[in-house]
């Protein structure tokens, strides 16, 4: 946040993506709140916000603390984003968040682009590059998978950023 905070106070940034583990610490709150008093803030959109559901606030807590923004920051819109919410999981994320009279767009499950494949694992450092050098695809980091992705330029396969 440091880098880009005289950026965001400003009102220079378009878009500012931000983790609800770092958006509901109190200072970025506070930086959040001089920015809706100053250049404003044009509107908080949520995210994998079936992770309020009763399942997924196990594994991040920060997101039924979402809830909080309602209060804090009454004119800055709200919207709630997910791809995997059934009517049940969608009107928790109605509640939780506090957006009980939102309208809401559903399309269909069916998801064409993406292909779902089990295998038993077996050296699973060949199972990966056998399947980054098969297609296309994009994945989420972790250490482990960063590490790799730091070594497929040597391989011959290559990333985007």
């Amino acid at each position: 946040m440091d880098s880009h905070a005289s950026d965001l106070l400003a009102g220079d940034l378009d878009l500012l993506y931000v983790a609800p583990e770092r958006l509901m610490i109190p200072d970025f709150l506070d930086t959040l709140e001089r920015v809706a008093a100053g250049p404003g803030l044009a509107l908080f959109a949520i995210d994998e916000a079936h992770c309020v559901s009763q399942w997924g606030h196990d594994f991040r807590p920060e997101y039924l603390r979402l809830a909080e923004l309602r209060g804090r920051f009454p004119l800055t819109p709200r919207i709630a984003l997910t791809a995997t919410a059934d009517a049940v999981t969608r009107r928790e994320i109605h509640d939780r968040l506090g957006l009980e009279s939102a309208v809401e767009f559903v399309s269909s499950f069916d998801r064409p682009n993406i292909r779902y494949t089990v295998e038993i694992k077996d050296d699973p450092k060949k199972q990966l590059l056998a399947f980054l050098r098969g297609g296309e695809g994009s994945a989420t980091g972790t250490r482990r998978s960063d590490q790799m992705t730091n070594q497929m330029p040597r391989l011959d396969i290559p990333i985007v950023f």
